[in-house]
């Protein structure tokens, strides 16, 4: 299988720069872009209304500084394309890896989300795993490390 088109989702955690590690290594392997997702869950009018808009451009910045952190850690020849999404998590990202001839999405086993769906895997890389249309690489937080 030829990859050429990766997509990794980031969300700040160890879990998510451990799977960007590896899209990295396979991208010097397959000679193939890495395409870095972040999405994050719209606005709530009624919760936005109590936050100071300091706090609501404190958390924008935040998530800036995510995506940028993680692009800044793909060496040049392989970056792809950055983007910022708002919605559902993996919603977002099977619609971006369709919409985008993506070959593999390398996802972090667990991240920050906030849900408990999934036991082994967080509910949002439990999702993309039943629905994609692609290959799937599954990556556990520095594995290596955790034995």
């Amino acid at each position: 299988m030829d990859f050429k088109n990766l997509l990794v989702p980031i969300d700040g955690s160890d879990y998510s720069l451990h799977a960007l590690q590896e899209a990295i290594s396979l991208a010097e392997k397959f000679d193939a872009k890495v395409h870095l997702i972040h999405v994050k869950y719209p606005n709530v009018p009624a919760v936005d209304s109590y936050l100071l808009d300091d706090v609501v451009e404190s958390m924008n910045k935040y998530t800036d500084a995510i995506l940028n952190n993680a692009a800044n850690k793909v060496p040049e020849k392989f970056k792809g394309k950055k983007v910022l999404e708002v919605g559902t998590p993996s919603d977002r990202i099977l619609d971006f890896a369709e919409n985008n001839s993506i070959d593999l999405i390398i996802i972090a086993a667990k991240g920050l989300g906030l849900g408990i769906g999934g036991r082994i895997f967080g509910s949002v890389s439990q999702s993309v795993i039943q629905n994609a249309q692609c290959a799937v690489l599954v990556c556990q937080k520095d594995y290596n490390k955790e034995k």
